[in-house]
């Protein structure tokens, strides 16, 4: 058994207790307050919760222009109220570091608050000089060197991510992601209904004149295509790094991408490996 498992018998005597506790009531004064990431409803915990107390669900914001948005709006608060902002250079060295995930950007909001001191706006070297770095810094240095098919920091961006214990299955996913909005941007490119996209048109004007084009062909349902539902930067990237690849290239990397997935889930190949030779495959082909 590894070091700090619970054994099944003492993890059901410690839910029952818990579940006895709840149900004979708290004493009078007292709140009890449980948190999870992740919660299995059917179980009979969990309905005793609800029975008993009230159960909040904070769903993660669907969306990365949704989820950049409401960061910023709960940011914009805790600014506020201590009298501080945050410079542009500033807003982008955090979503570098954080990926606008609420949980992490609101705390490292926080830290700044109390670093800054009595300074009343927060700028990029602040932002560099007291959050340190972090997994989603890691993840940006990953996809990033993808697109641009940088093996020897693509490598290094794999190894660190497995040091800091990322499963390879959800570096494999971000890869997969990755991949897929390159082949989708290059398809967009080969359709010639973008206008007049160019590698490289200036941001300004991609937001003015290509990525309504992008929103208009985007579709619903099952023939929705997923990168035109990103935020406009990460589609203008996307535009302009499938430049790199070919679309014979692209179509068997979503071939070994199929392939990588199989061995990672039914064989006993060790997952660091297949991932190198993945990421091998994709920036050392040029």
């Amino acid at each position: 058994m590894s070091r700090g498992a619970v054994p099944a018998k003492e993890g059901t005597e410690e839910t029952d207790r818990l579940e006895r506790v709840l149900t004979g009531g708290m004493p009078e004064g007292n709140c009890l307050i449980l948190t999870a990431e992740n919660v299995d409803r059917r179980k009979k915990l969990f309905k005793t919760v609800s029975a008993v107390g009230r159960v909040l669900s904070f769903s993660k914001v669907k969306g990365e222009a949704r989820q950049r948005h409401a960061v910023q709006e709960m940011a914009d608060g805790l600014l506020a109220r201590t009298g501080k902002r945050l410079s542009t250079g500033a807003w982008a060295a955090l979503g570098r570091k954080t990926g606008f995930e609420l949980r992490e950007s609101l705390g490292a909001i926080e830290t700044l608050i109390t670093y800054t001191g009595e300074k009343t706006q927060i700028e990029a070297e602040d932002v560099e000089a007291a959050i340190g770095r972090t997994k989603e810094e890691t993840v940006f240095e990953l996809t990033g060197a993808l697109d641009e098919r940088k093996l020897t920091t693509a490598l290094q961006s794999l190894k660190a991510l497995l040091d800091q214990g990322e499963p390879p299955l959800m570096i494999f996913a971000m890869i997969v992601r990755e991949i897929r909005l390159l082949f989708q941007a290059k398809l967009l490119i080969a359709s010639g209904r973008l206008g007049t996209f160019q590698p490289g048109i200036d941001y300004g004007l991609f937001q003015k004149s290509v990525y309504p084009a992008v929103r208009k062909i985007a579709g619903e349902g099952e023939d929705a295509i997923a990168l035109a539902s990103q935020h406009p930067f990460v589609v203008y990237q996307a535009l302009k790094n499938a430049g790199r690849f070919s679309p014979a290239e692209l179509a068997g990397y979503m071939e070994r991408l199929a392939r990588t997935d199989l061995a990672l889930k039914t064989t006993a190949q060790d997952p660091r490996r297949l991932l190198e030779r993945l990421l091998i495959a994709v920036c050392g082909n040029r």
